[in-house]
């Protein structure tokens, strides 16, 4: 009784497990790039300027009797 092969000869797989890691290479590069497109690209990003930060760290005092 011969052992059941469940792989093809080695010149026959090699081929198509290296175009399937390509492709899925590929498609986690272009899901990277939309990524940064979508969130981390310069349009997205705020402009610091030293009166931003001023306003976000010391707020503006209102007069008193007057409840934010």
């Amino acid at each position: 009784m011969s052992a059941p092969t469940s792989l093809p000869p080695s010149g026959e797989w090699r081929p198509r497990v290296r175009r399937q890691i390509a492709w899925t290479l590929l498609v986690k590069l272009l899901a990277l790039i939309a990524l940064w497109a979508l969130f981390f690209s310069p349009e997205h990003r705020v402009e610091v300027t030293p009166e931003r930060v001023q306003d976000q760290l010391i707020p503006p005092s209102s007069p008193p009797g007057v409840a934010p």
